[in-house]
């Protein structure tokens, strides 16, 4: 994770202001599932299973109940993206895009077995990335056609971190508002029409509550958007 987080930071800062302009916004239906991962010092890494507020029937479903996934799906979300820049006359380029992510479920067994916590967490996030392109590399006008597989960083400000454990009515929220992570993407574009698949991960290293160790709570999303853009 911080090998691609510090790859996109060197790229990010190697480019001048004037690299640094709007080259599209998009706005479409989202669909999200995100994943919560628990590791404590000493102890192997375990997936928290959660209550999920959508009912939807391809998740799997833990064996003591829950799914595996909090899943969302239908939501629209507003993006930016930065005017891609290349290196020389290639096909690889970087630039930087605008993403939010949110999440709105109740863990199982977590902090303690037989324990629910409540999460809610809000994040906007300015993606530095490189990527390879297939195909035109700007569009003009709105018109073209492109394959993009990218990867980069995912600088966060979290708007929001809430937990509130069930059993004692214990809250926490997050201090430290700033967070990195990583993201991944895949997306086809056809003129002004963009299918895009992304994964991100970021990681919340706290001392929760008072009478619990610290722990690590690893939340990792998949999103499949579709997406109309307006170019500038």
């Amino acid at each position: 994770m911080r090998f691609f987080i510090l790859l996109s930071l060197i790229v990010f800062t190697s480019c001048s202001l004037q690299q640094f302009k709007p080259y599209r916004v998009t706005i479409g239906p989202v669909a999200s599932s995100s994943e919560f991962k628990l590791e404590r010092d000493g102890e192997s890494e375990t997936v928290l299973c959660v209550e999920s507020s959508e009912d939807i029937k391809d998740v799997e479903k833990c064996s003591g109940g829950g799914f595996k996934k909090d899943q969302a799906i239908g939501y629209i979300e507003p993006w930016i993206e930065f005017t891609p820049n290349f290196f020389e006359s290639s096909h690889f380029g970087w630039s930087y895009f605008f993403a939010y992510n949110q999440s709105s479920t109740t863990l199982l067994e977590y902090p303690l077995a037989g324990e629910k916590t409540r999460i809610d967490i809000e994040r906007f996030s300015l993606n530095p990335f490189v990527f390879y392109n297939w195909g035109d590399k700007i569009f003009k006008d709105g018109k073209g056609m492109a394959l993009r597989a990218g990867l980069g960083a995912s600088l966060s400000y979290v708007s929001k971190f809430d937990l509130k454990r069930d059993s004692t009515q214990e809250s926490f929220e997050a201090s430290r508002k700033f967070k990195e992570g990583t993201s991944i993407f895949v997306e086809y574009s056809w003129n002004w029409f963009i299918f895009r698949i992304e994964h991100s991960a970021v990681e919340y290293d706290d001392k929760k509550f008072r009478d619990i160790e610290k722990d690590t709570l690893k939340i990792q999303t998949n999103k499949v958007s579709l997406l109309y853009s307006y170019y500038f």
